[in-house]
């Protein structure tokens, strides 16, 4: 495997030098409540403007460059004022993109090359979790790329088996393979890994190559499939540029793989913080990347215009116990004030740069251990008392309860703390020690364990795959077409009964319905199911459409009459309109360009959805309210790979 050099790189004309971030997360400041007002914005043009000082050959992002999968429109505009303004002119491109575009770009170019467009210093991304455009047929990155101002890849789209095309440049003697895999879901990459389904094809052409991985994905171990294990990827990769965690690793890090051999694996962090953890509070770098021929070097350089974030831990038992206060209320404040005044904030001066876009006021986050339910104290005033010192003074002080031998907690990412301002809404102030829950899915699922008998069509699965998506990705859609799945599913099951129609027994025989499913397929079987529709974005305009029209019917026809009636038996059939054929098509890539360079020929093509049946959609939801069951079979759609034709690229080594 290639190793740092520990020399300067000699040959120019032969070094790539590359800009590395990840997690720019553009709008953050929109979804918090604290004085953030452009930090994302600000923190992105100084990473555009390094990039043209220091002459890079282009820039490599990992994913998160939007904070939301549908950003504001200020926000996209502001992105594209800093991309035209740090990325554009005229300057000549040193290296050559030996790659076909059709098999790797969604928009089939990459922008420089494009006549019309004078590109400088070309940005490439992936996705990440938050902008990633699987609920979506289009994400604001497509929109970017087809503007011209980022190369937008490793977008899949077969979920069932990934084949990652690399991006292969030359610059003189030197060969560059960049392999990009935007975010999936920890579960379904995981298994996918396991079964040898994620492909990483490489050239057969040509030999030499320095293999870089850009992902975007949980490093840290949170659960139990819920974290890519770190030597889980091919041993031929000489660098994984690490995207998702927050917390600053710009080092290079040597990973043995289990299939034996190294490589290393950068984790560049965030350039803002999105959380009040203390991974956020290791200082932000981006990564300037030298590489020549089968050798490459790092080097980190420190971002001058993030807000200074101070991070402390508070021992109130210690802090007693050595007489610095007293066990009262207002000897506990007097010195969280005293500690915020003299301590906090001349830390947070301390982290100025002197950069004149710096944002001034720090954000504090100071955790308060206590043992004694009567040391959480309230804390309001202090809100108001440093309101134009510090940016976040409504969420400074979290108080946790502290057990004698509790073990420190490692430090990892973002992640570990999102919990802790969840919990911040709901400090226990009992006697009796709560069973925080570690997540919102978790406290879901306590809850219906004791109520399980009020779920009757919206699965727990459903429930917490819906409050996952709203969650991490903003996805606001998600409830509505989980309901309206489960839904469709629940009718034709209602079809193939026969069964007095009522209230009471349609509520009984959904019950027996809820509990067939669950013992013949699983939890873990219907989360996979309800994934697939999810990222499926033909399923979902299907649903969505689906769902505009019940609403519109509904609204027209508020205070009618249903048609179903008590006592009424038999099958029914619907009698609505016929529904129109929804059709997605696509085109296979076509052949390499003309201008003798290596194509790569990885084609992927949709089935056109077979039309509806003569049941209108609306009609079947309206009369499943009603407690009646007129429906037909619900609508599919499937996507498949085609095989790659005198492709150049072989399955040389898979992920296991």
């Amino acid at each position: 495997m290639a190793k740092q050099s520990t020399q300067e790189l000699t040959f120019l004309d032969s070094r790539f030098k590359i800009l590395v971030a990840t997690d720019c997360h553009l709008g953050y400041e929109a979804k918090c409540k604290r004085a953030q007002e452009f930090d994302s914005i600000i923190t992105f043009e100084e990473i555009l403007k390094t990039a043209k000082d220091r002459n890079v050959d282009f820039v490599l992002l990992a994913g998160d460059l939007f904070h939301d999968a549908k950003p504001s429109q200020r926000i996209v505009l502001e992105s594209m004022n800093l991309l035209k303004k740090y990325c554009t002119g005229n300057k000549a491109i040193p290296f050559e993109f030996l790659s076909n575009p059709e098999d790797i770009f969604p928009n089939k170019a990459v922008n420089y090359e494009d006549p019309n467009l004078n590109i400088s210093v070309p940005v490439f991304s992936i996705h990440g979790n938050h902008d990633n455009p699987s609920f979506e047929s289009t994400g604001t990155l497509d929109i970017l790329m087809a503007s011209g101002f980022i190369n937008y890849f490793g977008k899949w789209n077969n979920l069932k088996e990934i084949n990652v095309t690399p991006m292969i440049f030359q610059k003189g003697a030197s060969l560059l393979a960049i392999y990009g895999l935007g975010n999936l879901t920890e579960q379904r990459l995981s298994r996918l890994l396991r079964e040898g389904k994620v492909h990483f094809l490489r050239p057969s052409n040509l030999d030499n190559c320095f293999n870089i991985l850009v992902l975007h994905q949980n490093r840290a171990r949170h659960a139990e499939n819920e974290y890519i294990e770190e030597d889980r990827f091919p041993s031929w990769f000489h660098l994984i540029i690490w995207g998702h965690e927050h917390e600053c690793r710009i080092s290079p890090e040597e990973i043995q793989c289990r299939e034996g051999g190294y490589y290393d694996i950068c984790q560049p962090g965030s350039s803002v913080a999105t959380s009040l953890s203390e991974g956020e509070s290791v200082p932000k770098h981006i990564g300037l990347l030298f590489i020549e021929k089968d050798h490459y070097k790092m080097n980190a350089i420190k971002l001058k215009t993030v807000r200074p974030f101070i991070f402390r831990d508070i021992f109130l038992p210690e802090i007693i116990e050595k007489g610095y206060c007293d066990f009262s209320n207002e000897g506990i404040i007097e010195y969280i004030d005293d500690y915020i005044l003299n301590t906090a904030i001349p830390a947070g001066v301390r982290m100025l740069s002197g950069h004149e876009e710096q944002p001034k006021k720090p954000l504090i986050r100071l955790r308060i251990f206590y043992t004694q339910d009567n040391h959480v104290v309230d804390v309001s005033q202090l809100s108001h008392k440093y309101s134009d010192l510090v940016s976040n003074v409504n969420d400074m002080i979290l108080f946790k309860r502290y057990r004698k031998g509790q073990p420190k907690k490692v430090k990892n990412d973002h992640f570990d703390d999102i919990t802790e301002d969840i919990t911040e809404c709901f400090q226990n102030r009992s006697n009796d020690p709560l069973e925080w829950t570690k997540t919102v899915q978790s406290g879901i699922n306590k809850y219906f364990e004791k109520h399980e008998s009020m779920l009757k069509v919206m699965s727990l699965a459903g429930l917490n795959e819906a409050t996952h998506r709203f969650v991490i990705a903003g996805d606001d859609e998600a409830f509505a077409q989980v309901m309206e799945h489960q839904m469709k599913k629940s009718i034709d099951y209602l079809m193939t009964k026969d069964f007095e129609v009522n209230q009471e027994s349609v509520m009984e025989e959904l019950q027996k319905y809820r509990e067939t499913r669950l013992a013949a397929s699983g939890e873990d079987e219907e989360l996979r199911e309800l994934q697939e529709m999810l990222n499926d974005p033909v399923q979902r305009n299907v649903l969505k459409l689906k769902t505009a029209k019940v609403m519109d019917t509904s609204s027209d026809n508020a205070g009618g009459t249903g048609t179903g009636r008590g006592g009424r038996r038999g099958r029914g059939r619907g009698r609505g309109a016929a529904g129109e054929a929804g059709s997605t098509s696509g085109t296979r890539g076509r052949a390499g360009r003309s201008r003798g360079k290596p194509a790569l020929n990885v084609s992927v093509i949709r089935d056109p959805s077979p039309g509806r049946g003569d049941g209108s959609d609306e009609a079947d939801t309206k009369a499943f309210r009603r407690f009646a069951a007129p429906s037909n079979q619900p609508n599919t759609s499937t996507i498949r790979v085609s095989k790659s034709q005198k492709s150049i690229y072989c399955h040389s080594s898979d992920s296991e």
